[in-house]
């Protein structure tokens, strides 16, 4: 029910007409503002129910909670789309650099990926800090992040540093775009460590949203699920 009511509200945010008989008004920086913290909650209700549903342990609930997933993404590019427009024609320097359709098309998930997994195999935070935006939230199983600064402090930095003779990867990985600054990433990754000396031998499944700041591509928001692997 929240998810039908937040996708409702996106359509009344940007296809209510202005007046009767005139063309709907041009999306405004405070109408896509508002517009990205519906957005949000529409991908924290979509992962939460992707979250419960592998916690039944039920083939029947996860697919239905992915295609739920599945077409709260549709939804967002479909009501990221005139944000986009509105933003470009809003940037004295858009015309300066490459465009974002450009950068995009040459972006390699793959090779991003390898670059993170060497960063996070040498536990290096400052490198990881490029692959995340600031606001960036963290879904790890029932657990939260909100913000860099809090997950680097309080979750990745301790976690990282309680490792050792780690081995650490992203395979199958795919990305699908939402627009010209936005994309969503699914992947698998494996971790096998000695965590504070005890053994530690786990598989999970990835999405990331990703978001092209600052000339770089950003994780935004991240849903992890992990299990032991099977021997």
């Amino acid at each position: 029910m929240r998810v039908l009511l937040a996708a409702l509200t996106l359509t009344i945010l940007f296809a209510a007409p202005a007046a009767a008989q005139q063309p709907a008004a041009t999306p405004t920086a405070t109408s896509c503002a508002q517009a990205q913290a519906v957005i949000d909650s529409l991908l924290a209700s979509a992962n939460a129910r992707v979250e419960a549903a592998r916690l039944t342990n039920s083939a029947a609930d996860m697919r239905a909670a992915v295609d739920g997933l599945q077409s709260v993404i549709r939804d967002v590019r479909t009501q990221l789309a005139p944000c986009a427009t509105q933003t470009a024609a809003a940037d004295p320097h858009a015309g300066h650099e490459q465009p974002a359709a450009a950068t995009t098309a040459t972006f390699d998930i793959a090779a991003w990926l390898k670059s993170f997994d060497a960063a996070f195999i040498a536990k290096d935070l400052d490198k990881l800090a490029a692959f995340y935006h600031p606001d960036v939230t963290i879904y790890e199983g029932t657990g939260v992040d909100n913000g860099w600064p809090n997950y680097r402090d309080t979750h990745l930095g301790p976690e990282l540093k309680s490792f050792s003779g780690l081995e650490f990867g992203h395979t199958n990985a795919s990305i699908r775009m939402l627009g010209d600054h936005f994309a969503y990433a699914t992947s698998e990754f494996f971790l096998k460590t000695q965590m504070n000396g005890k053994p530690l031998d786990l598989v999970g499944r990835e999405t990331l949203i990703l978001e092209h700041a600052d000339g770089a591509w950003k994780i935004r928001h991240a849903h992890l699920a992990t299990r032991s692997r099977v021997k």
